[in-house]
């Protein structure tokens, strides 16, 4: 009841038309508060959490931060995430059992310029600071690396149990995955003939490619309902109530409307591979990455993916990362020394998991 009297409340909210985004916070909360921008609060460069098509303002009530809000600028791109994540968290709110935790949904309005989504506050600290805080502390650094480990593996049980939920109906695959993985593939074999990249053998990167395809179309994908950008900016831990919260939903796929599902494997090793490349860009040693492994499947478990589509999307999303943290690719130079050297990070963790498995296939 409690669900349905929510949806009503926000379906109704969402057709107030605000001047500004003021004006749309204290429509929906009753109350004048200081809209404060996130860049204003959390100065520190992020390899992370910034770069999205919204902005992100924190609601404060005195000392206390109470919700957020994204502003959406009305172009063709921001637009599509408004409506694609306000579609999924009222998809969410009547899902009795989500898993995911996502934050309750305010209300959603729009001015001449903008859409807005106002959320309550996701409680604790996103898995990339917790991860950034343990990295380049040498105070009680152990004690983070625990705090951060304990985060990993409580948002990886939420993570298998929302997997669980759809992994046994019967889903046809959406063609276009596959695609999509089979062009990284592509992407990296076309990056390795125009550039020397030491370590990496043409040859065999070739042969991998076209056995792991044979392997992978042969038989079944493990499919279900995903996240679609599990990454550690997108979820929050609060160790003192062990809550794990998960957020931005503008890729959530929908198998219950469309009878098509996502292979989860991508989802649970695009997750895994951005935590391990975070907490090498973030100073994390060797040993203590590994860990994060460790924690991740202590969590998810070992069993509920078949390991060649574990491995298949573990390579694949390694080099998604390349891809994104290439040099040629991003902007570094804009960017600050600190941000750099940690792109540079990612990238040659990246190009190892890349190396093993050529190594491993030999």
């Amino acid at each position: 009841m409690n669900k349905l009297i929510n949806f009503i409340l926000l379906f109704f909210t969402s057709f107030a038309a605000a001047d500004s985004i003021d004006d749309f916070v204290e429509m929906t909360l009753g109350q004048r508060c200081e809209i404060i921008p996130k860049e204003a609060i959390d100065q520190e460069p992020d390899m992370i959490e910034d770069g999205m098509l919204a902005r992100i303002y924190f609601v404060k009530n005195g000392y206390e931060n109470i919700a957020v809000v994204k502003v959406f600028p009305k172009e063709i791109g921001a637009q599509r995430d408004y409506i694609r994540e306000r579609k999924a968290y009222e998809s969410l709110m009547f899902q009795q059992s989500a898993n995911l935790n996502p934050p309750h949904l305010m209300a959603a309005g729009e001015d001449e310029e903008h859409t807005y989504l106002i959320m309550e506050m996701a409680k604790g600290k996103s898995l990339n600071k917790w991860l950034r805080a343990a990295g380049q502390s040498y105070l009680k650094r152990k004690q983070k690396i625990l705090y951060a480990l304990e985060a990993i593996e409580e948002s990886s049980r939420y993570l298998r149990a929302f997997h669980e939920r759809t992994r046994h109906l019967p889903l046809k695959q959406d063609p276009y995955s596959l695609k999509w993985a089979n062009g990284r593939f592509e992407w990296l074999i076309d990056h390795c003939e125009k550039n020397t990249v030491q370590g990496i053998d043409l040859v065999t990167l070739k042969s991998l490619h076209q056995e792991m395809q044979k392997k992978i179309t042969e038989q079944s994908l493990t499919l279900g309902q995903t996240h679609g950008d599990l990454h550690p900016g997108n979820v929050f831990y609060d160790p003192m109530e062990h809550r794990v919260t998960f957020i931005d939903f503008t890729r959530l796929s929908y198998p219950l409307q469309t009878y098509t599902g996502e292979p989860i494997a991508r989802d649970a090793m695009q997750y895994l591979m951005t935590l391990q490349a975070c907490a090498k860009g973030y100073g994390w040693t060797q040993e203590e990455i590994q860990l994060i492994e460790d924690a991740f499947f202590k969590g998810y478990g070992q069993d509920s993916i078949r390991p060649i589509e574990l491995n298949y999307y573990k390579l694949i999303e390694a080099i998604e990362i390349i891809d994104t943290f290439d040099a040629d690719a991003y902007d570094v130079k804009a960017s600050s020394d600190l941000l750099k050297a940690q792109f540079e990070k990612m990238y040659a963790f990246s190009k190892a998991v890349v190396i093993d498995e050529i190594n491993r296939y030999i």
